[in-house]
């Protein structure tokens, strides 16, 4: 457990956690149990998302529109199977949290062009939202049909490599 950052509230762990590029997924954070309806090929899921809060807007200072983009990945809901425990299907995991990431980096920037308008704010904030997210939802697909669900090694590393590249070129718009 030394060196993992966790949020704690209330002398508790929190099931959640941020992506940060100086820690990488352990196997310690797939705390979930395997459902009972997942496939025997399965060897881990990832679960983790991309959501946004605002502030209070005020229609005299629309300027001061402030929108906050993070992504999460759940602990509890994200498992392995005990003797699918090794290096290789880790680091396709931790793929998709970085795949994750780079959408959440692509939302923060969509997210900075916004003009705000009050009559349109919300209809306009879903819709850049549901936009990247079907973005999202096409480049995991993608992700997991070209690496094989990572067991095609070179496409492996060709993703791996992209995603390195892409969140390096990305850097801007990273919270950490």
């Amino acid at each position: 457990m030394a060196g993992k950052k966790r949020a704690v509230h209330a002398g508790k762990e929190s099931n959640t956690m941020s992506w940060s590029k100086d820690k990488k997924l352990t196997w310690d954070d797939f705390r979930g149990s395997i459902p009972h309806d997942a496939d025997e090929v399965t060897a881990a899921a990832t679960y983790c998302g991309i959501g946004f809060e605002t502030n209070t807007f005020n229609s005299a200072h629309p300027e001061a529109l402030k929108v906050n983009v993070y992504n999460t990945f759940y602990l509890d809901d994200s498992w392995a199977r005990p003797e699918e425990r090794n290096e290789k299907v880790l680091a396709h995991e931790q793929g998709h949290f970085d795949l994750c990431e780079l959408f959440t980096r692509k939302l923060r920037q969509r997210m900075s062009l916004l003009k705000a308008n009050p009559a349109t704010l919300k209809t306009t904030l879903a819709n850049i939202y549901e936009e990247l997210q079907e973005e999202y939802r096409r480049e995991q697909e993608s992700y997991e049909e070209e690496t094989g669900h990572g067991l095609n090694l070179v496409q492996q590393k060709k993703w791996q490599s992209y995603l390195q590249h892409a969140l390096g070129a990305s850097e801007d718009w990273a919270l950490n």
